[in-house]
């Protein structure tokens, strides 16, 4: 899989293998790759990156999401969403922004809450 320059960039710290296959909820606390299977919820506290041979069977809630590979599943990503030309998304998203390859499928509705990410950056300040 070939990222481009703008894509999320986040040192990688957990990965999952292509010939792995999980069942049931997975959590990490940092940037994680997945290139197997995933039957299950994902919870990461980071960016996740889906190999374009990841699959993704439930729910996703990420800070970020990179995504060439399939997930049947709704999304929940704090920030940003890029889905690749290889990527296929059938469930709902939201997120604060979205890049969308030309060539990827996305099968359900999107929400973007742009607004709430910043009323979170202004109390920050």
């Amino acid at each position: 899989m070939i990222m481009k320059k703008n894509s999320l960039q986040s040192p990688i710290t957990c990965m999952i293998g292509s010939s792995a296959v999980l069942e049931g909820t997975f959590r990490a606390k940092e940037a994680t790759r997945i290139e197997g299977t995933i039957n299950g919820d994902i919870i990461i506290e980071g960016v996740l990156t889906l190999g374009d041979k990841a699959v993704v069977n439930g729910n996703i809630i990420s800070t970020g999401l990179v995504t060439a590979g399939k997930v049947v599943g709704n999304i929940k990503v704090a920030n940003n969403i890029e889905i690749l030309g290889s990527a296929s998304i059938k469930g709902d998203i939201e997120c604060a922004t979205m890049v969308m390859d030309e060539n990827a499928y996305f099968e359900g509705t999107c929400k973007m809450n742009r607004s709430e990410n910043k009323d979170k950056e202004k109390k920050k300040a």
